[in-house]
């Protein structure tokens, strides 16, 4: 790609300028949208943008679907992503000054996917996450021994509990958390990194006592060691320099310092895996998990409605559709008992009463 289009360069620029400013989007999000003009910017050897026309919107369709990404095609759901980030972009540049009369609206429309490859983008898949047996044997394979082990195995518990997401959990103060009514208060202004900044109060679910003592007890040895209000609640690793050389010794304590990204967290996670042997499950499928026995133990629209805010969705629908889904499995064991029930029938009034149910749970917001 020739690297030196300074036009191309200052469109880019301005478009990520507006997104950031105007449309109030954060830095994650534009760099996945300039992703897509980089790809463009690949296919045409970073022609101008102005020559944009329905033949090349074609084109670079076609130019996707033949990339591949360690050997497999681009997912749908990538296609159609990347698609939708450039027609965006198209769609601004329109409104620019040299711009406006060279590129044909019309032309836009070409950006689009077919209604098949649609319906495969936003297929929803099975979500495959950690069960409660498993999660006990990993947080129960930790050594303790030392304070870093003590803070692991709570972390691991407290991930699963609270279904928070990697970034919030990492920044969390201790002031973040209500021990007697067992919740937590993910603040922006505690500097708690949630997603879009949402304020966001979370259950630290009962889902078993032992995980929940595991934490508990880690939040007691904090205080007992003088941490304050302020302090990281997971807390980072203190090193110790072995001597006058450049290595360290296995950390055994920590100090009241936040981590800088997840690799800290994702890396307890891993390590507790391989010595196990066990598959590995991300933070985040710890999360599907949480959402998982929440949902299971909701019984009316507004429980329902409850544990979606509890994890941050503003929609129930999200909750719903992406992570109340059944197994084949499951689903099938659900209708054997449906089909073998022949005891306290519903009524034809009960059954009015749960499809009104059901439309209220889809219609809260």
């Amino acid at each position: 790609m020739n690297k030196h289009n300074v036009k191309n360069i200052k469109a880019i620029r301005n478009y990520r300028t507006w997104l950031l400013e105007a449309k109030g989007l954060n830095e994650k999000s534009v760099v996945k949208m300039e992703g897509a003009i980089h790809l463009y910017q690949d296919f045409t050897s970073d022609e101008d943008f102005n020559r944009f026309n329905a033949e090349r919107a074609i084109n670079f369709k076609n130019f996707l679907k033949q990339k591949k990404y360690r050997g497999k095609a681009m997912a749908p759901n990538s296609y159609r992503t990347y698609l939708i980030h450039l027609r965006g972009f198209f769609t601004w540049l329109c409104t620019q000054p040299g711009y406006k009369s060279r590129i044909k609206l019309d032309s836009l429309e070409y950006l689009t996917v077919s209604k098949k490859e649609s319906r495969l983008a936003v297929q929803k898949t099975i979500k495959n996450f950690p069960m409660l047996e498993y999660i006990k044997e990993i947080a129960d394979s930790v050594n303790i021994t030392t304070e870093v082990g003590l803070r692991n195995r709570a972390l691991i518990s407290f991930t699963f509990l609270t279904g928070l997401r990697d970034f919030a959990l990492i920044t969390l103060p201790i002031m973040s958390i209500n021990e007697d009514e067992l919740y937590v208060l993910q603040n922006p202004m505690y500097g708690v990194k949630t997603k879009f900044g949402k304020t966001i109060y979370s259950k630290i679910f009962k889902f078993d006592l032992d995980l929940l003592r595991y934490f508990l007890d880690w939040l007691k040895h904090l205080k007992k060691k003088g941490f304050s209000n302020n302090d990281p609640l997971f807390p980072r690793s203190k090193l110790k320099k072995e001597g006058d050389n450049l290595s360290f010794q296995k950390a055994t304590e920590v100090e009241p310092i936040y981590w800088e990204s997840t690799e800290s967290m994702r890396k307890i996670f891993k390590d507790q895996c391989e010595l196990t042997k066990k598959e590995y499950y991300s933070p985040h499928k710890y999360r599907d998990s949480a959402i998982y026995y929440a949902l299971k133990s909701a019984r009316t629209g507004e429980e329902i409605k409850a544990v979606s805010q509890n994890f941050g969705h503003e929609n129930v629908a999200t909750t719903m559709t992406v992570y109340a889904q059944l197994t084949p499995e499951h689903q099938l064991q659900v209708l054997d008992k449906l089909d073998n029930r022949t005891e306290n029938l519903s009524s034809d009034e009960q059954i009015m009463k749960m499809l009104k149910e059901i439309i209220n749970k889809q219609n809260l917001h």
